[in-house]
């Protein structure tokens, strides 16, 4: 599945960005439009992410390293979106090389408290879309749309696509 971003990422709030406590979650995920409409859907998505110190410290921009996953229920299709501004261009040198610059011990230990001295995080919008050759889904929801950095992973919003609403798990 081709997951494309109809807006560029944006990374500031806005009034769809979710309220997220720091240390209760990580990642807090909200779907503020649908639609389904000539084979395509549509979603305004938006996200507000605190993550550990440890964490964040390990790239270089945490709000580019974000992963933006699309599960297809009805179609048995899915896919993902790296959430990356990839038309910019910046001066050589300034942003070469891998955003994440150090990687997480592996294996990867179970995520754990998210007690720390300091977070950091940031606030992601775009609106995707991604193709869904059904007329009529015969699932409610048939879509399942989550974020994820490393073993951090956002709530799951459902997408009814009859009724074109976003349901949050």
């Amino acid at each position: 599945m081709d997951i494309e971003p109809r807006t560029p990422f944006g990374f500031a709030p806005h009034a769809g960005s979710p309220e997220i406590a720091a240390g209760k979650e990580a990642i807090r995920l909200a779907i503020s439009r649908v639609s389904f409409a000539a084979g395509t859907v549509e979603l305004d998505v938006s996200a507000s992410f605190l993550f550990p110190d440890a964490v964040a410290s390990r790239y270089r921009d945490v709000e580019e390293s974000m992963v933006l996953v699309v599960h297809d229920i009805e179609q048995a299709d899915g896919g993902a979106l790296l959430a990356r501004n990839t038309f910019i261009e910046f001066p050589a040198g300034e942003r070469d090389g891998p955003n994440q610059l150090a990687e997480p011990a592996l294996p990867m230990p179970g995520r754990g408290s998210l007690a720390s001295e300091g977070y950091q995080g940031a606030w992601l919008n775009v609106t995707v879309a991604f193709p869904c050759a059904v007329a009529v889904p015969r699932y409610r929801p048939s879509v399942y749309v989550y974020l994820v950095l490393e073993n951090y992973v956002s709530n799951v919003i459902g997408i009814d696509l009859v009724d074109k609403k976003a349901i949050d798990f």
